[in-house]
């Protein structure tokens, strides 16, 4: 069956007549299935009829039914799809952005002050030893 010559509802219409032979086939009650899907009864029984139905709904319905892996194939075959560059561009290469090192210091590592005489030394070389300025400028 080709889908992408059918409408939307179409494809809507054969998803739930899917939904409904693999259930028959797997000799399952509509009450069975639609507790074990979480979802109505009611609501089970619009699906079969062919009304349309929420992602979410159709997903439960198909884990219930056992064929989780048929979405999974669809899923990675579409993911596939998405990775590869189209045939009709060619691959660009991407830039990669890289972390800039850390700035060099050509200074020398600063000495530990290991005691109290290089604290000591240290203020010393510190300290502003002219002589005040006593007319009150800045």
């Amino acid at each position: 069956m080709k889908f992408d010559t059918m409408t939307n509802a179409d494809v809507v219409t054969e998803l739930c007549r899917r939904i409904r032979t693999r259930r028959i086939e797997l000799r399952i009650s509509q009450e069975d299935l639609a507790s074990a899907a979480h979802i109505g009864i009611a609501t089970l029984k619009r699906i079969e009829a062919g009304q349309p139905a929420t992602l979410t709904t159709t997903v439960a319905l198909v884990r219930a039914l056992g064929a989780v892996a048929q979405l999974e194939s669809l899923l990675f075959s579409a993911h596939k799809a998405a990775a590869e560059p189209p045939e009709d561009k060619p691959a660009t290469a991407h830039r990669i952005r890289k972390r800039a090192a850390p700035p060099v210091s050509n200074k020398p590592p600063q000495k530990v002050l290991n005691n109290e005489h290089d604290y000591l030394l240290t203020a010393q070389n510190n300290v502003s030893w002219g002589s005040p300025d006593t007319t009150g400028q800045k």
